[in-house]
């Protein structure tokens, strides 16, 4: 059981960067990035500025924070979402998200979800858990599209997510996938101010 937990962990790549335990967003990692990491330790800021784009929220865009996402050499996502404050000069990374796609199984996303969940939960020092369970997305209100979210609430109201998207071909043509979703505590108290 501990080499499959052990393969699990490594397959999302979720690691502690310094401690046993954790609470601070900034301990873990995802792929060696984490979350207060300069962008400029992975890209050239020619790269940055060709490849960033507005962060887009229900289809609308905003300047406040940029996007840049990353498709090649990923060892264990398909694609990670790096997320900065437009007029930081030191591209701070302030969300990052690693998504794995699946393809005609979600149960194999469930079941990876559970397993980065219980992992998370023995590592972090104070787990504050929630699930929503299955919810069907309401951007789809005539398909059968789902969500399934677990989180963690850690200091400074940063976050860690884990959601399973299950779309609908009648929906979307979305891939079904897992989302891990590390938030720092300003990246979310800017989307709070926009409500």
């Amino acid at each position: 059981m501990k080499v499959l937990l052990t393969h699990l962990f490594f397959i999302i790549s979720l690691s502690l960067i310094n401690s046993v335990k954790a609470d601070d967003i900034r301990d873990f990692q995802i792929q060696k990035i984490s979350i207060g990491d300069s962008l400029l330790k992975h890209f050239n800021k020619d790269f940055i500025k060709k490849k960033s784009s507005n962060v887009k929220i229900n289809k609308k865009k905003f300047n406040e924070y940029k996007i840049i996402y990353k498709d090649k050499d990923n060892k264990l996502y398909d694609r990670l979402a790096l997320y900065y404050k437009s007029d930081d000069p030191n591209y701070t990374i302030t969300r990052l998200i690693g998504r794995k796609y699946f393809k005609k199984n979600i149960n194999d996303c469930y079941n990876l979800q559970n397993s980065i969940a219980n992992d998370l939960e023995m590592l972090i020092t104070n787990p504050n858990r929630f699930q929503t369970g299955k919810i069907k997305q309401s951007k789809y209100p005539n398909g059968d599209s789902y969500l399934n979210e677990i989180y963690f609430y850690l200091k400074n109201n940063s976050l860690i997510r884990i959601i399973c998207y299950d779309y609908s071909k009648k929906d979307t043509r979305s891939k079904d996938r897992l989302s891990v979703i590390l938030t720092s505590g300003e990246y979310i108290s800017w989307l709070k101010s926009l409500k």
